[in-house]
């Protein structure tokens, strides 16, 4: 089984770097090793020829930003998964690739564990489980590219939407596994780590493209259930923060708020 590992990269050298040395060290080199370069100027290029014995392609020129560049790694991809690795991801040890083919894999996407770097502490992301996926589960929740093996088919058919800036990918996932259909597995393995930050860290921005997105392929009636998810909780939580939670008001918003919290889930 051959796997296509797919990074882009806009002047994140060191980032860069990193990201090629963890495909490098893999047990398993049934792979080929695709870098979308978005024309950058800080000495990315030149680290290429650094690492040609194992990267297969590579291109770079200008871009219109990050799904562009990660839907031009794809148009190059002949693999039959495919995984984004971008510039500063890691793949968690030397046997993810090893792993994924040793599991069989038949689905259409699997995703495994995947570990977050913050700045005091490390947050792990546990794969969801199938029987979770629903509009409600998408409104709050979406699967790591990092830590996820898709078919390259089915990428192909239909794409990161790259009118969104950053949630494509999320975009994505809600298309496949609940309008395809798609099937899904969770995989009892660590993929990757990664560090915290990133444009999909404007929660303000990511909401707003939300909107935008839920409009385009689910209409109205589909964002004032996202809404009423959203501004729901948020009011009864501040409602929650004015009162006395000991008093009778008081452990009724409590209860409602941890409702809705549960709903959100």
């Amino acid at each position: 089984m051959k796997i296509s590992i797919i990074t882009i990269n806009y002047n994140n050298r060191n980032g860069l770097e990193h990201t090629i040395k963890s495909v490098q060290m893999q047990t398993v080199k049934d792979f080929e090793y695709i870098i979308i370069d978005g024309g950058s100027t800080d000495g990315s290029k030149d680290l290429l020829s650094k690492y040609t014995e194992i990267i297969d392609i590579q291109i770079s020129e200008k871009d219109e930003g990050p799904f562009y560049a990660m839907n031009k790694g794809l148009e190059k991809a002949s693999g039959e998964y495919c995984i984004f690795m971008n510039s500063g991801d890691l793949f968690y040890d030397k046997y993810v690739i090893e792993n994924f083919i040793q599991s069989q894999p038949k689905e259409d996407i699997l995703t495994g564990i995947c570990e977050e770097h913050l700045s005091n502490n490390i947050k792990q992301w546990l794969p969801a489980s199938e029987h979770e996926f629903c509009l409600r589960w998408f409104y709050r929740h979406s699967l790591s590219h990092q830590s996820t093996f898709i078919k390259t088919s089915l990428m192909k058919e239909i794409k990161y939407d790259t009118e969104f800036r950053i949630v494509s990918d999320w975009l994505f996932f809600m298309l496949t596994l609940l309008n395809k259909n798609a099937t899904y597995k969770k995989l009892p393995f660590y993929v990757a780590h990664y560090m915290d930050g990133g444009i999909s860290r404007n929660e303000k921005d990511a909401f707003n493209e939300r909107e935008k997105a839920i409009i385009k392929y689910y209409g109205n009636r589909i964002l004032r259930d996202f809404h009423s998810m959203h501004y729901g909780l948020n009011e009864w939580d501040s409602l929650s923060k004015k009162v006395d939670p000991n008093s009778k008001i008081g452990r009724i918003i409590m209860f409602f708020t941890k409702l809705l919290l549960n709903l959100r889930k």
